[in-house]
């Protein structure tokens, strides 16, 4: 009978403690950026330095993944000649374009 009563005992204080480790979803998401704040911009004559600099890079993903760089291209509806293109994973590719 003691055995009984330590081992119900014991149980519900190790399901207590395991429900006590684990958090529910969060009532409120946090924010990406800090309220009252823009994002940075770069201006022409930067974004223009970033694409110049980029270029040895994008030729080499060019090559490297040309599925990935087209489909890029077809999802931005332009050419990526202007855009700074950067690798995320294996095989896919991310694009940041002017307006």
């Amino acid at each position: 009978m003691k055995l009984t009563l330590f081992f119900i005992i014991g149980t519900l204080c190790g399901a207590a403690w395991v429900m006590h480790g684990t958090k529910g979803p969060s009532s409120a998401a946090s924010p990406a950026l800090p309220v009252g704040t823009n994002p940075v911009r770069l201006t022409p004559e930067q974004q223009l330095e970033a694409v110049r600099k980029n270029d040895a890079l994008r030729s080499r993903l060019e090559k490297k993944y040309p599925d990935s760089y087209r489909e890029l291209e077809r999802q931005a509806k332009r050419d990526l000649r202007n855009c700074i293109v950067t690798q995320v994973l294996d095989n896919v590719l991310a694009a940041n374009c002017p307006p």
